[in-house]
C-alpha cells in the first residue's frame, strides 16, 4: 500500500517513527522500519528507526535495549506524536505470525483470556480489556493505553476474523479513524446488528 502512494512532500518538517519493534517477517515490506522509511520518503520527512525486535525473551537484553540511546530517543518522540497509524491483528488463535514469535504458554494464556485482537503487540478481549500475561515484560514498543492521548489514531485493519477486535478497540478509544475493506465493514455492521 505504501509503495502505491503518491509523493506528497509536506510543507512542515515531519518525523516518522515506529511504535513497536520488528516482528520476524521475511518480507521486507512488513518490517516496521522499512514501512517508516518508505512513508517518510513519500512525505519528504525524516525516518527514525527503532532497532529492536518487538519481543525480547532475556531480561538482560531487554534492559540493554530499553536503556539504549536509540530507544530513549524513540520513546521521547512517542510523547510528541500528533498522528499514529496502527494495525489491528487477528485473534491469537488465528495469528500464525505472532504464534511463532511468542511462547506456547503465553499463546495459551491469551486463548484462555479470549483475546480478540492485538494492537502494538498487546492483546485485548471483546470488552477492550488488556489480556495481562508475561508478554508485556518482553515488549519493546509503545503501551496501547498511550494511544488514547494521541489526537489522531488511524487503524488499518481488514480481513476475515477482525470485526470483534475492531469493535472492541473502537469502544475503548484505541483509535478514532478506521480504514478497512468492504467485507470487514459488513462483518462489523452485522456484529452490531446494523
Amino acid at each position: 500500500m505504501i509503495l502505491s502512494m503518491d509523493y506528497t512532500p509536506s510543507e512542515k518538517e515531519l518525523d516518522f517513527i515506529p511504535l513497536i519493534g520488528g516482528i520476524g517477517q521475511k518480507a521486507s515490506y512488513y518490517q516496521v522500519n522499512v514501512m517508516v522509511d518508505r512513508l517518510a520518503e513519500k512525505f519528504g520527512g525524516n525516518s527514525i528507526f527503532l532497532n529492536a525486535p518487538a519481543f525480547i525473551n532475556h531480561m538482560n537484553s531487554y534492559k540493554n535495549i530499553t536503556g539504549s540511546d536509540n530507544y530513549q530517543i524513540v520513546k521521547e518522540l512517542w510523547g510528541k506524536i500528533e498522528l499514529a497509524v496502527i494495525g489491528l491483528g487477528k485473534p491469537i488463535s488465528s495469528s500464525e505470525i505472532l504464534k511463532s514469535e511468542i511462547s506456547s504458554d503465553v499463546v495459551q494464556s491469551l486463548m484462555d483470556f479470549d483475546a480478540v485482537g492485538d494492537i502494538l503487540g498487546q492483546f485485548f478481549n471483546q470488552y477492550g480489556e488488556i489480556c495481562v500475561t508475561d508478554l508485556e515484560k518482553q515488549l519493546i514498543g509503545m503501551k496501547i493505553e498511550e494511544l488514547k492521548r494521541i489526537k489522531n489514531v488511524v487503524c488499518l485493519s481488514g480481513g476475515e476474523g477482525k470485526a470483534k477486535g475492531i469493535i472492541a478497540a473502537a469502544r475503548v478509544n484505541f483509535f478514532n479513524t478506521l480504514v478497512t475493506d468492504q467485507l470487514t465493514a459488513t462483518d462489523i455492521l452485522d456484529s452490531l446488528g446494523g
